[in-house]
C-alpha cells in the first residue's frame, strides 16, 4: 500500500478550532514590528512596493529576480511601476556583477531581496549594492518562517505564513518601527468552510486515506483582485497558529536534516543549502537533478508531492540568454516537501523514493 504524503500541513482538530473560534495569541513572530495583515504574500509584496517608493518620494523602478513566480508579479502589474528582472545565479544569490553592470543603465528604486526556501540570501552585499544606487531593498521572506539572523533586519520585509502553517491565508508586511496596537482580529465566516473541509482531512490523514486535489503545486486559487486591503480575519489566524511556531520549526528542521542525512552523497553541488543554522526553518528540501520532469513524473508515481518551481515571468522566459541562471533553475530543481505534519517514517519513504526515481537518469 503507497504511503500517503499530502502536500502541505495538515492542521489537527486543535488547530482548526483556534483558527476559527479560539482567541488568537496576543503576541506574534512579528510583534516588533509594524505589521498588516493581507490574504497572501504576493499583495503584501504589492504594498510593500508602493510604501517603499512613496517614502523615497520619485522613482518608480522596481527589480525583481529573474527566479520569481509569475504569480507572485500579477498584482504589481496593476501599477504604475517600471518592473526589471535581474539574474539569479546557480547559487540562488543575486549574480552581483551583472547587477552592477545592469544599473549602468537602468538603476532601480526598489530592490527586491528573496530569502529562497527559508535560507538567508546575501543580505550584507543587497545593503552595498542598494546603498551604492541610492535604493531601498525589500525583502521577500514569503518561505521564512519567522524573523531570523540575515532575515528581516531593519527592512520592509514579507511574509507568507500560508505557505508554512496550516490556515487558510495570511501574507505579512513588516516595516520597521514600533508596532502598532492592533485591533480585534476578526472571525471570518469563510473560514467555517476551511474548518470543515480541514476536520475531514485531519481525520482522513490519521486513518491513513489520501484524497484528491492534494496536488503538488503551492499556487493561490486565481488572482486575488477581491482581498486587496489589509484584513483582520488573515491576521487572526496567523495570530492563531504563533502559539506552535516552536514545535514547527523543530519538526521542519528534524525532517530537512533527515532526507540530508539520506541524500546527501548526492555531492557538494547537488543540495544548494547545506548548512541549517539554528534559527532557519526550510520551506522544502531543495535538490537538483539532471532531468525534472522525468524526476518529477516518477516521484508523483510514487506518492510523493515533490514540487517545481512555478511559471517564471514572459519577460525572462522570452530571453534565455540573459536569464539562463533562471532557465537552469527552473529545469533543474526539485523541492521534496518537510512540513510538519510529516515525520521520520515520511522521510525514509520520501528518500528511498527520490533514489529509486533516479535510478537510470542521474543527478544534476
Amino acid at each position: 500500500m503507497k504511503t500517503f504524503i499530502p502536500a502541505g500541513p495538515v492542521p489537527d482538530i486543535r488547530d482548526v478550532l483556534r483558527v476559527t473560534l479560539g482567541r488568537p495569541a496576543v503576541h506574534h513572530a512579528w510583534a516588533d514590528t509594524d505589521t498588516a495583515f493581507y490574504k497572501s504574500g504576493r499583495l503584501a509584496l504589492r504594498e510593500g512596493i508602493k510604501k517603499a517608493l512613496s517614502e523615497k518620494g520619485g522613482g518608480n523602478t522596481v527589480w525583481l529576480p529573474d527566479y520569481f513566480c509569475d504569480d507572485a508579479v500579477a498584482p504589481l502589474r496593476r501599477e504604475k511601476v517600471n518592473i526589471v528582472f535581474y539574474p539569479i545565479g546557480k547559487d540562488l544569490c543575486p549574480d552581483w556583477d551583472r547587477l552592477g553592470q545592469l544599473a549602468g543603465r537602468n538603476r532601480p528604486d526598489v530592490l527586491v531581496l528573496v530569502h529562497y526556501f527559508g535560507f538567508p540570501s546575501t543580505l550584507d552585499e543587497a545593503k552595498r549594492f542598494s546603498a551604492a544606487c541610492g535604493a531601498s531593498i525589500i525583502e521577500d521572506a514569503a518561505h521564512v518562517l519567522t524573523p531570523a539572523a540575515g532575515i528581516g533586519e531593519g527592512n520592509i520585509t514579507i511574509y507568507s505564513p500560508r505557505k508554512l502553517l496550516p490556515i487558510p491565508g495570511g501574507g505579512v508586511l513588516a516595516s520597521p518601527g514600533r508596532a502598532m496596537e492592533s485591533g480585534t482580529a476578526k472571525r471570518s465566516p469563510a473560514f467555517l468552510t476551511w474548518a470543515a473541509k480541514n476536520i475531514i482531512k485531519t481525520v482522513m490523514f490519521r486513518m491513513g486515506i489520501g484524497w484528491k486535489g492534494a496536488a503538488p503545486y503551492d499556487r493561490p486559487n486565481g488572482c486575488e483582485w477581491e482581498k486587496d486591503s489589509a484584513s483582520g480575519e488573515y491576521e487572526r489566524a496567523v495570530r492563531a497558529m504563533s502559539v506552535n511556531l516552536e514545535s514547527i520549526m523543530e519538526r521542519r528542521r528534524a525532517n530537512f536534516e533527515h532526507l540530508f542525512s539520506e541524500l546527501r552523497e548526492s555531492g557538494e553541488e547537488s543540495i544548494p543549502f547545506r548548512n541549517l543554522n539554528k534559527d532557519i526553518c526550510p520551506y522544502a528540501f531543495p535538490i537538483f537533478v539532471r532531468d525534472r520532469e522525468r524526476t518529477l513524473v516518477r516521484l508523483y508515481a510514487s506518492g510523493i508531492p515533490a514540487r517545481s518551481w512555478s511559471d517564471l515571468p514572459e519577460e525572462v522566459l522570452g530571453n534565455k540568454s540573459v536569464h539562463n541562471g533562471a532557465h537552469w533553475l527552473k529545469g533543474r530543481l526539485v523541492l521534496l516537501p518537510v512540513h510538519q505534519s510529516l515525520n521520520a517514517g515520511h522521510m525514509e519513504y520520501i528518500a528511498k523514493s527520490f533514489k529509486k526515481a533516479l535510478r537510470g537518469g542521474g543527478r544534476r
